[in-house]
């Protein structure tokens, strides 16, 4: 079977050959492997393979086919529009007023209270009791406009998940009452970082991308 789906001025790549068909196969082993194979199919053509799976979605009546081609349609959608996930350090902070110069006024800055492990805090030597006064060109002192009601431990969060896995800030630290300077390249945010202590998932989480997805299901006509 070859799903092909044709869009405004182009054809999308050929969906894998007779792989929906394995994917409602009685043998575990053989959906296992025909997912494997869809789903880096679908990684590998993330411009069109979302429209072919929605069309394999809606057209198949077979649950195990309906269910898999509707998560990976998601996945992909979301990956398409907001990239490689948001951004992550890896440190747990609070917020902390540094004293000012004699006649200024203190200034706002995150410390550093945990380091997660096998992030790149811990990776690129951020120490407790660090702390942050500044991330790439914000100072937490006087952030944007947009931002400006906001703690400086939200400024903070807010930045780093405007960024994207892979790409690098650089931290204005004051540790020991000496101003440095760390560039760290930073890894997708993980779940569990939107789960607060009681399990239960943070208002923020992943909603934009929810609504988002929601949003082009609609346009596709569900």
């Amino acid at each position: 079977m070859l799903v092909c789906v044709l869009l405004t001025g182009f054809v999308s790549a050929e969906m894998p050959d007779d792989v929906l068909d394995k994917l409602a196969s009685g043998q575990f082993k053989e959906r296992q492997s025909a997912y494997a194979q869809l789903e880096k199919w679908a990684g590998e053509n993330t411009k069109t393979s979302p429209e072919a799976l929605h069309k394999a979605w809606l057209a198949s009546e077979d649950p195990e086919v309906k269910s898999r081609c509707y998560s990976l349609m998601k996945e992909v959608v979301i990956k398409r529009r907001f990239g490689k996930g948001k951004g992550f350090v890896g440190v747990q902070m609070e917020e902390i007023e540094l004293p000012g110069k004699p006649g200024a006024e203190a200034r706002a800055g995150v410390q550093v209270k945990m380091i997660l492990p096998k992030t790149p805090a811990q990776k690129y030597g951020l120490a407790v009791n660090d702390v942050v006064v500044a991330i790439d060109e914000v100072d937490l002192s006087n952030p944007p406009k947009e931002w400006r009601l906001n703690s400086a431990v939200l400024v903070f969060s807010h930045y780093v998940q405007s960024k994207q896995a892979g790409d690098t800030v650089t931290l204005h630290i004051v540790r020991g009452g000496k101003r440095i300077e760390k560039k760290i390249v930073l890894m997708k945010r993980p779940a569990s970082a939107d789960v607060d202590p009681f399990g239960r998932r943070r208002p923020d989480g992943n909603r934009e991308a929810e609504r988002f997805f929601k949003g082009w299901l609609k346009e596709m006509g569900e």
